[in-house]
């Protein structure tokens, strides 16, 4: 199973921008933006002793950030024998930060879907009070399928603009399970983006429902 790896909660109110390189520079005039349009949804850690300190040390993770090519290696995200109490949809989400410039996690309920949470560069974030309703209508789709996206597009008609993403990059959305849909922004080079892809529907696929037919993204 996967492991996500050097992932974080972000203080976003604690930034601070004594930074030293030009690159950490334009990441905290990055953030100081992220900051102004989620701010309010975040919470805000308040156990840590040195706030200004955590917010550095998650920049230097979005910095060193690399996206992981080797999904094809991963059997699965979730275990066979999980517990009940644990939340599917979240552990598979977890699962996939280290392969996914960006992520979402959406669930339905009362028939309004909401972001419950996203990660960007290795970074998590978790929307509170239920999350953020999305803005619009999500085609529905079974677990055979995958919708290819504009990432820009779809960034912008969410309000996650502010997400400063590859050029090159695509977002892909899959519904392994009614109610439950990602959204993973995919900057793999174009070589083995297909092969990517396919093997996150597999896996998807395989969390929710291992007897689930599965085929290849359009």
């Amino acid at each position: 199973m996967a492991e996500p790896d050097r992932t974080a909660k972000l203080p976003l109110t604690a930034l601070v921008a004594h930074q030293t390189t030009p690159r950490l520079n334009q990441l905290f005039d990055h953030f100081r933006k992220m900051e102004n349009a989620i701010g309010a949804w975040l919470e805000v850690e308040t156990e840590s002793e040195n706030p200004d300190q955590q917010a550095l040390q998650t920049i230097e993770t979005m910095l060193q950030f690399e996206v992981r090519t080797d999904l094809n290696r991963v059997k699965q995200l979730i275990p066979d024998h999980l517990a009940p109490e644990v939340n599917r949809a979240q552990l598979a989400w977890e699962n996939l930060i280290p392969f996914y410039e960006a992520g979402f996690l959406i669930t339905t309920g009362n028939q309004t879907a909401h972001i419950e949470r996203f990660f960007f560069r290795g970074v998590r974030f978790e929307i509170p009070q239920g999350g953020k309703p999305y803005p619009g209508a999500l085609p529905p789709l079974s677990p055979l399928q995958v919708k290819k996206m504009d990432s820009q597009k779809w960034l912008a008609k969410s309000d996650f603009d502010f997400l400063q993403v590859d050029r090159d990059s695509q977002a892909f959305l899959f519904q392994p399970d009614q109610g439950v849909r990602f959204v993973l922004i995919c900057a793999t080079p174009s070589i083995w983006r297909d092969d990517h892809i396919r093997q996150t529907q597999l896996l998807l696929n395989n969390a929710f429902d291992p007897a689930t037919l599965r085929a290849a993204p359009p």
